[in-house]
């Protein structure tokens, strides 16, 4: 009876599904403890909120204006459709739990991916890597696009290493819907073009049989691509292609340097915390044996890394635009995990606690370094202080990016009008409601008389100073001896609410600020 009880727990701690669910259930589990569901989405993830109001609002997508990357809020229209809520929060919840389940659900692809390649167990190891990397836990919360689309670019590439030869016609149709999420999803084309000629080459008919691959591709993209093209002039996939060579040709060199200096800091940034311990030195071993895998390899990260070094040489600083490589990374990191688990005798055990050293020092990362969610919660209240009243007052990016989120919830009207409309057809889309509190970048000044001075023509009535790093030197200077400007007035004080975060709003006097600077 013992022996049995024991093969039936190996059986059970061996079996991939249930290792996946429980994997799937911890990252979960991680992602819900960061969630904050009173704080409302932001910037990029705000602007696919309204896209798909909108389009739930008026039953079709609109017709005048649209987001250049519109196939996530897009899916996002078709489930807010389900839900009648009188609240915007409650949709921007679902926005945020939709594109966490597909973070988790992004592990199942990449375990397939692994396991092309190596044993069950190994590649739950490659799964449970993805799931607990905390760059992409905390990109999951946010309700942006990143997580539907690595999904798809996962399972696209999982698709086209199919031992199935007939799921390699869905891996076209899967990177279609890729590139519809976001126009670099042509670089998944690319990636899994140049693999299906490595795996196919000696078949018969291989061309035709890439011509319907690519068929499927277009038919997929293309009601997509004529909709923008009517609404924005520009189907933003193809077009984002030539766009990034005609720039690259125009500008030169300098266009390729930065791209280079810039890739190589944000692709190093990537590697912490965990994939620095496996992703280099997979690379050594690939290149020690090059084979075919290694082929396979590097025909996806070439590809696929092509759209972040063109951001970067724009530049855009984020680390965001090397997340679609993750699934890669995974696979490399898994190579340096069997070769480092062989050297001793007790493996399942030493993989137990690899993962779970994994699991640590994602959550170390994202305690210490990722997610302040204290800090998101303060600077939403103080969002919501400055909106009561109409001001004017300097930008405090990034903790004023709640700013407008919190004054279109308070102003949303109840009649459910949409959001926004074109200036014209194509143009530039602006809000149909009228917001009080404006957010100006101020004109630079070396004190904050100047900077007064500077701003007055702009109708700045309030500063807002923090104690954030990047302020200049005079706002820190402000935040500590207030008394001595006795024509700001101050109206908050974060610290009176017990905030870490710490704040202070002061009202311009212009009578008494006109009279000190006569010296009256």
């Amino acid at each position: 009876m013992t022996n049995q009880l024991d093969i039936k727990k190996k059986s059970i701690i061996q079996n991939p599904i249930i290792l996946l669910i429980i994997i799937g259930i911890v990252s979960l589990g991680i992602r819900l403890y960061y969630f904050t569901p009173e704080i409302p989405v932001t910037l990029d993830a705000f602007g696919y909120f309204f896209y798909a109001f909108d389009s739930k609002i008026i039953g079709h997508l609109p017709e005048n204006y649209s987001n250049a990357n519109n196939g996530w809020p897009s899916f996002l229209w078709l489930i807010f459709s389900g839900f009648e809520f009188d609240n915007l929060l409650s949709y921007m919840q679902i926005q945020r739990i939709s594109s966490i389940l597909f973070s988790i659900l992004t592990i199942i692809p990449i375990y397939f991916i692994c396991r092309k390649y190596f044993n069950s167990s190994y590649s739950v190891i490659g799964s449970a890597i993805f799931a607990f990397e905390p760059r992409i836990i905390a990109n999951s919360l946010f309700g942006l696009s990143e997580p539907m689309y690595i999904f798809l670019g996962a399972l696209s590439i999982c698709l086209i290493l199919s031992e199935r030869k007939k799921l390699i016609f869905v891996s076209f149709f899967v990177a279609g819907l890729a590139t519809i999420v976001r126009g670099e999803g042509m670089s998944i084309l690319f990636a899994i073009s140049i693999v299906f000629f490595i795996l196919y080459r000696k078949e018969t008919f291989i061309i035709l049989k890439y011509i319907l691959g690519l068929m499927i591709f277009s038919l997929t993209i293309l009601p997509m691509a004529i909709y923008r093209i009517e609404t924005i002039g520009n189907d933003t996939m193809v077009g984002r292609v030539t766009g990034g060579i005609q720039r690259g040709y125009q500008e030169g060199t300098p266009f390729f340097v930065t791209g280079i200096e810039n890739f190589i800091k944000f692709f190093g940034w990537d590697m912490i915390p965990i994939f620095i311990f496996f992703v280099p030195i997979g690379f050594i071993l690939i290149l020690k044996k090059f084979n075919q895998q290694s082929k396979i390899i590097f025909s996806l990260i070439i590809p696929l890394a092509l759209p972040a070094f063109y951001a970067y040489s724009v530049p855009a600083s984020d680390t965001r635009y090397l997340f679609i490589l993750y699934p890669i990374f995974c696979l490399i990191s898994i190579i340096v995990v069997k070769k480092f688990v062989g050297k001793f005798s007790n493996q399942n055990l030493i993989k137990i606690l690899l993962v779970s050293c994994i699991l640590v020092t994602s959550i170390v990362f994202l305690e210490y370094k990722e997610l302040d969610m204290e800090h998101e919660k303060e600077s939403y209240l103080i969002a919501e202080y400055l909106i009561q009243e109409p001001k004017t007052v300097n930008n405090f990016y990034p903790e004023s990016r709640y700013a407008y989120p919190s004054e279109i919830m308070k102003s949303w009207p109840k009649s459910n009008d949409v959001f926004f409309m074109p200036r014209e057809k194509g143009t530039d889309t602006q809000s149909l409601i009228t917001l009080e509190t404006s957010l100006i970048t101020l004109n630079h000044g070396s004190n904050i008389e100047e900077v007064i001075e500077n701003n007055r023509k702009l109708g700045i009535t309030h500063l807002v100073v923090d104690d954030q790093d990047d302020r200049p030197s005079f706002f820190i200077e402000l935040l500590e001896n207030e008394k001595e400007y006795p024509y700001l007035i101050k109206e908050f004080d974060s610290t009176e609410l017990m905030f870490e975060y710490k704040v202070k709003v002061f009202r311009i006097n212009y009578d008494e600020f006109d009279r000190y600077k006569n010296g009256n």
